[in-house]
């Protein structure tokens, strides 16, 4: 008896948790608006359908975040709300009407409503239908208007109409709607959507356009409060407004409005949101948890028209499509007094059916009582068989269970058998130096060895059980499909893939090739049900495969530049010494002199330009410390008066031993092409796939239409070949590096370093 009266003892929230029946449960409602919305009361009245005053103790607070929506009014309502709460005793259960509401809520749960159920209705966010799955407090019902549904039924009402105009103003939400509405142009071939927005006109104007509109076309409301002079109405004036002036139906998308000049439409019912949101609640309080009750996505919106308003357009109930709701339809005296007749009726078949059900029930024990009698005696005799059936069956199980004992002691014998052989295995596995991995045919691992952890960073633990994409295997978003059918075949036959190279993952995010063996465990049957994979990194042999045809490539180039460049300098000193040769003039002959040494020169620059370009990818690429690479470029500029500076520490990327060259030949272009450079800066940058690394200065910066002409041959001011041998660099080893600085604020190079070429310091795989 104490029990079952501790169970009724009222207490607060947090006393009680989900499952707990309340008595008496104390409720707070707290809606968005206020009582001078149109919606305010049609949502009470739902909830207070379900929830009785003489049940449930319903108090209703309101933001009027309609009016006061600015973050101020939302900071300055959400003190008094907290304050008022934090004084009152504590709710069983919290209803929340609208956005603003819910979100007020949830930034004050932790504090306020830690253990108290929450249910939310009218919710336009969709992100929020996914609270439930996060929250097992909280459940709800969302509201989403069903334009397209309400676009159709306009054409099958109006089917002349070929022009479908929407009303709208500047409001967040008429701009939301008209957006929407706009977006099913194309769902309507031969049909014209358009909008006529307050947004550009004034109300008298907006007058005129009304009374303009004609049977060609059919109307629905989206919003009018306010024109382009921010003259604002509420809705009912607004309404009675579009009324006085539109010949033609008028349709809407909220139940609001429904009896003052609306035809109709596929109407969100604010007050079967009340309603259903009630019925979830009324649950939670007689014991259901929130998280048994599912989020109600679909928003449960009827087809209603006004009866009004169909006279008044020659419309007839049967023009309208099945399941339509009616209201203002005059009662006949049949409708009138059907409750009563249906109530008669029902008397009369109640009785009529307890008359024949006595009937049959006397029937019935009159043969039930013959038939006992008749098988009482059978029965005695059933009994007496089946006890000698049972002590029969009883010698067989003392027999059966001596077998199975002896069954037993032999596999016990053969199971410490296969513990030694499978012992004598892992030993075997855990101590090779390949990285060694099983999966199901699914992808599924179930098994690494030492070595794999060690390679991938991950423990055995943190492995097994997940799926190969994700782990050890990238995941490619642009085209998932083709990974995952990649592991169905791997999974399925082996053997196709004996050996295989591919692209895996570690732990820290660095992308590393390995060389697979695979081999396919299969049952009595053929089918596969275990793939064992061993592999071997490759990484490094990738890379060096890679730098090896970059430098192909550029020797290549560089021959043909060798070849060009200097046949056309020594053609150009040829014909100045022909020049020289045919005009003995003296002053001529200083001149050609003159170009001749400028000719020399550049000569010069390109014989060094094929010594720097040569030694590219000559050695083997290997790690460089950043900070150290840009502090020995920078070092011969350190008596100019420009401040150097590199945000950059414990980083490495993997490169051509010409890196420094690089950045060297970048801060001359800078010193040379920027005029007045007083700052050059080095930083970092995260990205995906990858770091990029920014070059910044404050000189004059790199016009638009040079920033991808400066990385070629022969472009610029001096040489031509100072940033193209930046870029050929640094392509050895898949570095990319592009000018993103605006003209007039200085230059800005990014370097894009992908994953796998670049490392911390303290890396312990370094």
């Amino acid at each position: 008896m104490v029990l079952i009266l501790v169970c009724f003892v009222p207490g607060s929230a947090s006393d009680q948790g989900p499952g707990q029946i309340h008595t008496n449960p104390h409720v707070l409602l707290l809606s968005s608006y206020n009582p001078g919305f149109p919606t305010f009361f049609e949502q009470i009245n739902g909830v207070k359908s379900v929830l009785s005053p003489d049940t449930v103790h319903l108090d209703i607070e309101y933001m009027d975040a309609k009016r006061f929506s600015s973050p101020e009014d939302i900071s300055e309502y959400s003190q008094i709300f907290t304050r008022k709460i934090r004084h009152l005793p504590a709710y069983d259960l919290l209803l929340v009407a609208d956005d603003n509401a819910l979100n007020l809520v949830l930034a004050e749960k932790q504090e306020l409503f830690n253990k108290t159920p929450i249910v939310f209705f009218g919710i336009n966010d969709q992100k929020k239908a996914e609270l439930h799955d996060t929250d097992p407090l909280i459940t709800g019902v969302m509201e989403a208007v069903s334009m397209k549904e309400t676009i159709d039924l306009m054409i099958r009402l109006q089917p002349e109409a070929r022009t479908i105009v929407a009303l709208s103003d500047d409001t967040v939400t008429g701009r939301a709607d008209a957006a929407t509405f706009l977006g099913y142009n194309r769902s309507y071939p031969g049909y014209t959507l358009t909008v006529l927005s307050l947004a550009d006109m004034a109300w008298s104007e907006y007058a005129l356009r009304l009374q303009k509109i004609n049977q060609s076309s059919s109307v629905l409301l989206l919003s009018a409060y306010q024109d382009k002079n921010l003259k604002t109405t509420n809705f009912e004036e607004g309404l009675r407004f579009i009324k006085e002036n539109l010949p033609v139906p008028l349709y809407h998308l909220w139940y609001h409005g429904m009896g003052e000049g609306i035809l109709g439409g596929v109407l969100i019912s604010q007050y079967d949101q009340g309603r259903n949101a009630a019925i979830m609640a009324e649950r939670i309080l007689k014991g259901t948890p929130p998280s048994w009750i599912p989020v109600l996505k679909e928003s449960p919106n009827p087809i209603r028209f006004d009866y009004h308003e169909m006279s008044t357009y020659g419309l007839k109930p049967s023009d309208l499509p099945p399941g339509s709701g009616i209201i203002n339809h005059p009662v006949s005296l049949f409708e009138e007094y059907l409750s009563y007749i249906l109530v008669a009726l029902l008397i009369i078949i109640c009785q009529a059916v307890v008359i024949v059900v006595m009937v049959i029930h006397i029937r019935r024990r009159r043969r039930t009582e013959q038939e006992f009698l008749k098988y009482q005696g059978h029965l005695e005799e059933i009994v007496e068989n089946r006890t000698r059936e049972l002590k029969h069956s009883n010698a067989e199980l003392n027999t059966t269970q001596k077998k199975l004992q002896q069954y037993v002691t032999f596999l016990t014998l053969r199971e410490k058998d296969l513990q030694k052989s499978e012992e004598k295995f892992r030993n075997l596995v855990e101590d090779i130096n390949n990285i060694l991995v099983t999966f199901t045919p699914d992808g599924i691992i179930t098994y690494v060895n030492p070595y794999a952890e060690q390679f991938f960073g991950y423990t055995a633990a943190e492995l097994v059980g997940r799926h190969l994409i994700g782990t050890i295997l990238p995941e490619y978003p642009e085209n998932p499909e083709v990974l995952k059918q990649f592991v169905y075949e791997l999974g399925r036959t082996p053997e196709k893939f004996k050996p295989h190279e591919n692209t895996n993952l570690k732990k820290n995010g660095e992308k590393v090739w390995i060389l697979w063996t695979n081999r396919a465990i299969r049952d009595d049957t053929g089918k596969v049900i275990s793939v064992i994979s061993v592999g071997s990194d490759i990484t490094e042999r990738r890379k060096l495969e890679g730098a090896i045809q970059e430098a192909n490539n550029k020797l290549n180039l560089l021959s043909s530049i060798t070849r060009h460049d200097l046949l056309n300098t020594i053609t150009s000193l040829i014909g100045f010494l022909h020049m020289i040769n045919e005009n003995p003039d003296e002053k001529q002959s200083y001149v050609y002199r003159k170009k001749m040494g400028t000719t020399l020169i550049k000569m010069r620059n390109q014989i060094e330009f094929t010594r720097d370009y040569q030694d590219i990818g000559v050695k083997k690429p290997g790690w460089h410390d950043i900070s150290a690479l840009f502090s020995r470029a920078i070092h011969v500029f350190r008596e100019t008066p420009v401040r150097f500076s590199c945000d950059i520490a414990g980083i490495e990327i993997y490169g051509d031993n010409m890196l420094e060259k690089a950045f060297f030949n970048l801060v001359e272009n800078s010193l040379r092409h920027g005029m007045n450079i007083s700052q050059i800066s080095l930083r970092m940058e995260h990205e995906n796939g990858g770091i990029v690394l920014v070059y910044t200065d404050d000189g004059v910066g790199i016009a638009d239409d040079e920033k991808e002409l400066i990385f070629e041959k022969g472009f610029g001011k001096n040489t031509g070949l100072g940033m193209f041998l930046v870029r050929e660099i640094l392509h050895i080893t898949s570095i990319s590096i592009r000018e993103t600085g605006k003209a007039g604020s200085g230059a800005r190079f990014e370097i894009h370093v992908p994953d796998g070429m670049w490392r911390p310091i303290d890396d312990p795989d370094s």
